[in-house]
């Protein structure tokens, strides 16, 4: 499955209103989405995950019209596109994020018979009680970095309406597992050990069971380098 490893800082999310992060859950995309999209295309289906506040749009024969109000309706509904595919894969390699996807169906350079995939996520996530340790995994070459400014989502100190985040684990076996998984890359990675302030609010990673993430900066303070 294609996922969108750069969608927080693609061209589409960046115009997003932040007023309207609030989920309205998938009730209302039930009856303010699902039930007004067959007006627009009534060759498709969706999957919904109540547990992960996620549903997934299976699509034929979408146009620039219907992928216009797919973006427009799931974003006033509190949603966001985070994975997609088209017939299973995305072996098009001009294909590569949100945008080259967009600009793909609006130049109607899809072919109208490809099955086109898009699961959309919750803005935010239901909040999680928060452990005595959390841990990061980054790259060495930030480390400096981060110990003098702290980690902050990138749409902290970036034009951007976008509330990236900062993905964490609370367990060190979960982030030394990521970091033998980032042993192919060329770069090293190493692993920081965070004590979170009282105040912080952590949310479950739909698309990682055991990660967690935060929309709010972590102040330096609290972060050491483990490994």
């Amino acid at each position: 499955m294609k996922k969108f490893d750069n969608f927080q800082n693609s061209d589409y999310m960046k115009n997003i209103s932040e007023s309207r992060y609030k989920s309205h859950g998938l009730k209302h995309i039930r009856t303010q989405f699902d039930n007004v999209l067959k007006k627009y295309n009534d060759n498709y289906t969706i999957d919904y995950f109540e547990d992960e506040e996620i549903f997934i749009l299976n699509i034929k024969n979408l146009d620039k019209r219907t992928l216009d109000f797919i973006l427009s309706r799931t974003e006033l509904l509190g949603f966001f596109p985070s994975v997609f595919n088209v017939d299973g894969d995305n072996k098009d390699d001009s294909v590569g994020d949100i945008d080259d996807f967009i600009n793909q169906v609006k130049n109607y350079n899809l072919p109208k018979e490809n099955v086109v995939l898009i699961q959309f996520e919750s803005w935010l996530d239901k909040p999680i009680k928060t452990p005595e340790k959390l841990y990061h995994v980054c790259r060495e070459k930030n480390v400096e970095k981060i110990l003098r400014y702290g980690l902050y989502p990138k749409a902290k100190h970036k034009i951007s309406h976008h509330p990236d985040r900062i993905f964490l684990v609370d367990n060190i076996f979960y982030a030394k597992d990521i970091l033998n998984q980032l042993k192919m890359d060329n770069e090293k990675y190493v692993i920081l050990e965070i004590e979170p302030s009282e105040d912080i609010l952590l949310r479950r990673d739909p698309n990682y069971n055991v990660g967690l993430y935060t929309t709010q900066n972590i102040a330096p303070v609290y972060i050491k380098k483990l490994i």
